[in-house]
C-alpha cells in the first residue's frame, strides 16, 4: 500500500525531523523510504506532502504513532493519493530516461 500524508507547511520541520530520526527497527521510515512533495502541485496550498510507497500495515501502524503528536497531518484520500503516486512515478521514470541517455 502507499500512504500519502498532508500537512500545513508550518510544522514541516516538525515532521521531516519525527522521520528522518526513525531509523531503527523493522517498521520504519529509513528502511521504507519517503518523499516529500509540495502540496500546491496538487491543489493543496499551503501544504507538504509525505509520500511513503509499498509498506504494509504493520508500517501504517507505525507512521501513525509517530506522526499523531503533530497538529494538521492527516492521511489523503485515496483519489488523489493515486494522482500524487502516478505523478511521482512518471517523474521517476523520466529521470531514468534521462540517466539512461547520458550513458546510451
Amino acid at each position: 500500500m502507499n500512504l500519502v500524508y498532508s500537512f500545513e507547511n508550518s510544522v514541516k520541520s516538525k515532521v521531516s525531523s519525527k522521520v528522518e530520526g526513525d531509523k531503527f527497527g523493522d517498521a520504519c521510515f529509513a528502511k521504507a523510504g519517503f518523499v516529500f512533495k509540495d502540496g500546491a502541485e496538487f491543489g493543496l496550498d499551503g501544504k507538504t506532502l509525505l509520500i511513503v510507497r509499498s509498506v504494509d500495515e504493520a508500517f501504517k501502524k507505525h507512521a501513525e504513532e509517530i506522526l499523531k503528536e503533530i497538529e494538521s497531518v492527516e492521511l489523503i484520500g485515496d483519489e488523489l493519493a493515486k494522482k500524487v503516486i502516478d505523478k511521482i512515478n512518471e517523474e521517476e521514470q523520466a529521470a531514468q530516461s534521462g540517466f539512461g541517455s547520458i550513458f546510451g
